[in-house]
């Protein structure tokens, strides 16, 4: 029908992040004034926030709405940390230092969150074990140049990971070797 079913209120300044589970229950977005927010969708209300993210990072929930990862501050404006994050507890799982060796553009999650994925203006797509933290593959956008590495998506079963940058191609990208986390 087209009805807009509702509309979220509780960031300060502009969202530049969201991202959906599969269900449609829960939902989590970052904002321009460093905020997170995980949402109950059916509520309208929040569960979590978070205040100290980079002002409009990347975010994502697994599609099984357990767990979401975005980017952190770091004391050099320069680095970056993916951390993922216990939905219903906000207990902090895992973080990965340092990611890619310039800014993060984008964030993925299998799932139930075992596997990630990162994009970065350095042209590179990861693949990260969910669990460990342990980098499992690292994709190069050589077509890209030095181009960025805009977005990233991958399978719920994290076979196939796709990605898109200033080249107006969609890429897809076969999670070699049948990786599944432990």
């Amino acid at each position: 029908s087209g009805v807009e079913l509702r509309t979220l209120i509780g960031h300060s300044k502009e969202v530049k992040f969201c991202d959906i589970d599969a269900l449609g229950n829960k939902s989590v977005s970052t904002a321009l004034d460093g905020s997170l927010k995980v949402w109950d969708i059916q509520k309208g209300v929040t569960t979590l926030n978070k205040d100290d993210v980079i002002p409009g990072a990347p975010c994502a929930i697994s599609p099984d709405g357990t767990v979401f990862a975005t980017i952190m501050k770091v004391r050099s404006p320069k680095k970056q940390n993916l951390n993922v994050w216990d939905t219903k507890s906000g207990a902090l799982l895992l973080t990965i230092f340092q990611p890619h060796k310039e800014k993060i553009t984008s964030c993925a999650l299998s799932l139930d969150g075992t596997i990630i994925v990162t994009t970065s203006v350095d042209g590179t797509i990861a693949v990260w074990d969910g669990k460990t933290g342990k980098k499992k593959r690292l994709y190069k956008h050589r077509r890209f140049g030095k181009s960025p590495v805009q977005y990233c998506a991958i399978t719920a079963n994290g076979e196939i990971v796709i990605s898109v940058g200033n080249d107006q191609k969609i890429h897809l990208w076969e999670n070699i070797d049948g990786y599944k986390p432990d």
